[in-house]
């Protein structure tokens, strides 16, 4: 493996597992409400599980992690509800995981995370955010300073600064519970693809890769009491590839022509897609998985979430 390439991208994977889902504001119309009618002090109980694949010259190597968490309805007013989220139970790789999102998660277990939650099920903010950010900082700090790869010392250094950054609390640590939400306040018809134009992340810095976003429902049953939403978008492979070059040549112009020159045959590609069964008689999400693929060069990586209501 070309070092001298690897050490260049490894850490786009946390730059980019960093921005939150994209929710389109476009709406599908037709006959099926996805909206919650949560009662006061109603609890959800959730598994979260996560598994990310890297392959580094064919050579393949993977990490799990679960979580157990809970959500509660605490206030219920005509704008929406407050919902107290809380991380109960972790269980994490002996040496951590790829993803330094859930090496931090691990340490804040039993901490009140409240969010607001629109009238339509939208997630709308993190409430306490001063308080969860008083916890998660020194964390993040203490894995800085005992961290000794460089390449997952630079990712917790991003985390550290999205954590910082406005909406970064949401972007960085609870993207997991964004995506729960992510369905409620569609309108759906069975089969009927909507396309819509959103704006991928881009870890190299530059314009945000442009995408073309389908959302679906695949499946509703005959009595309408469940139905699933997909979702799946991609960013042109030679505008990723650009990207990245156009980062070589300003960040390391003597190396540029060495490292590009290894990319020839390789292929690039960021893309995400999504899945939600929905139980519309309890208003909750029975399964959600979101899975992302990063193919850059050498280096791939698939990032997936199973998130359920149990």
């Amino acid at each position: 493996m070309n070092l001298l390439y690897s050490k260049f991208f490894t850490v786009f994977f946390i730059v980019l597992s960093l921005f939150s889902l994209a929710q389109n504001k476009n709406q599908i119309q037709d006959s099926v409400d996805i909206l919650p009618v949560w009662k006061l002090d109603e609890i959800k109980n959730v598994v979260i599980k996560t598994t990310t694949t890297d392959f580094i010259d064919n050579k393949k190597s993977e990490k799990k992690s679960q979580f157990d968490a809970h959500f509660k309805i605490i206030k219920v007013d005509e704008q929406g509800y407050d919902v107290e989220w809380m991380y109960t139970k972790a269980n994490i790789p002996a040496n951590g995981d790829y993803l330094v999102e859930n090496n931090i998660l691990s340490k804040i277990l039993n901490q009140k995370i409240l969010i607001r939650v629109s009238d339509i099920g939208k997630f709308v903010e993190l409430t306490n955010k001063e308080e969860v950010e008083k916890k998660l900082l020194p964390i993040v700090e203490e894995f800085i300073a005992k961290e000794k790869d460089p390449q997952m010392k630079a990712q917790y250094q991003v985390m550290k600064v999205m954590l910082t950054a406005k909406d970064g609390l949401k972007i960085a640590i609870l993207k997991q519970i964004s995506f729960y939400y992510f369905s409620f306040g569609y309108h759906a018809k069975l089969n009927q693809k909507q396309y819509n134009d959103v704006k991928m992340p881009n870890p190299f810095g530059g314009d945000l890769f442009s995408a073309k976003e389908v959302v679906e429902m695949t499946q509703l049953s005959a009595d309408h009491s469940s139905l699933t939403m997909e979702t799946q978008k991609q960013a042109s492979g030679e505008h990723v590839k650009k990207a990245f070059i156009d980062f070589i040549h300003k960040t390391k112009p003597d190396k540029a022509k060495q490292i590009t020159d290894s990319l020839k045959k390789y292929f690039f590609e960021i893309s995400e897609k999504s899945k939600h069964i929905i139980d519309l008689n309890n208003n909750i999400v029975t399964k959600g998985i979101f899975e992302r693929i990063i193919n850059i060069g050498v280096h791939n990586r698939k990032t997936v979430w199973e998130i359920e209501t149990v």
